[in-house]
């Protein structure tokens, strides 16, 4: 790559950080923290193109972010095969860092009232619907 492409590349994904934080507005953006469980090390250890293979898997959605310039957090969403924890990432424009501390706080009071984890996951908006569902949840 020359330089040249470098600063191109560069540009371009600068360019799509303002787009995704413009699209983005105060909406959050959900998925999960990664696309499998956990898999077993000793696989892993053994075959180095495997641990290659499964560890671009593992940070495929988190890495979306970091390059994204978003702000994320995982929050716990319940359990998969063989009981191994799965997690929710929730991510947002950058900069809006305490505000999603708060989200996050909110979904794990809820998960905390629930036996099967959270009861929603879907996408949430700050202002008015936000607070109504807030306090729906936090109530009901």
């Amino acid at each position: 790559m020359s330089a040249f492409d470098l600063l191109v590349l560069q540009d371009d994904r600068v360019r799509l950080i303002v787009n995704c934080r413009e699209m983005l507005a105060d909406a959050w953006l959900l998925m999960p923290t990664v696309v499998h469980v956990a898999p077993l090390v000793v696989p892993l250890e053994a075959d180095d193109e495997l641990f290659h293979r499964v560890n671009l898997r593992t940070v495929r959605n988190t890495a979306l972010g970091n390059f994204l310039d978003l702000c994320g957090i995982s929050v716990p969403m319940g359990r998969g095969r063989a009981d191994m924890p799965l997690g929710g990432l929730i991510s947002g424009a950058s900069g809006r860092d305490d505000a999603l501390f708060r989200v996050a706080a909110m979904l794990e009071r809820v998960q905390g009232k629930s036996v099967d984890g959270p009861p929603f996951f879907i996408r949430l908006r700050c202002g008015v619907n936000f607070s109504a569902n807030l306090r729906r949840y936090q109530h009901g």
